[in-house]
């Protein structure tokens, strides 16, 4: 019996495979539903100092608690941290997810990472990833 398959993030990070694709999924999701909530985990993962200041337009900490993205203490798993540092380029209002695993040159024969495709095919670098 194998154990589990492991990750290399571009920043040579290395993760559990079911995790990363859980966490993006839920980063997807996030960025649709609730863009400031996403904004803010970002910055948060970017910034462990950054704020968190309820709108009008809703309350991204209680967002993050719910979608367990975050602690109540506002701590985000080490995990979850280096998933956003990588997976995430841009700022504000312009920020759009990637594919966070380092690319693997000598293994060509491999299979496709399973992060493609992650904003709708619009961002092509998403399918060079082999594992």
């Amino acid at each position: 019996m194998s154990g589990p398959t492991m990750l290399t993030l571009k920043d040579g990070y290395q993760l559990r495979e079911e995790t990363l694709t859980s966490v993006l999924i839920q980063l997807k999701q996030l960025k649709i539903e609730d863009y400031q909530a996403f904004i803010d985990l970002v910055e948060k993962c970017r910034n462990t100092c950054h704020l968190f200041v309820p709108t009008p337009h809703g309350n991204s900490k209680a967002v993050l608690i719910d979608w367990q993205l975050m602690s109540p203490e506002e701590i985000v798993n080490n995990d979850i941290r280096a998933i956003v540092r990588n997976a995430v380029e841009g700022s504000e209002w312009t920020m759009r997810l990637v594919n966070p695993v380092q690319l693997r040159l000598e293994s060509l024969g491999g299979r496709v990472s399973p992060v493609e495709d992650l904003e709708q095919n619009k961002d092509r670098r998403c399918r060079c990833a082999i594992l």
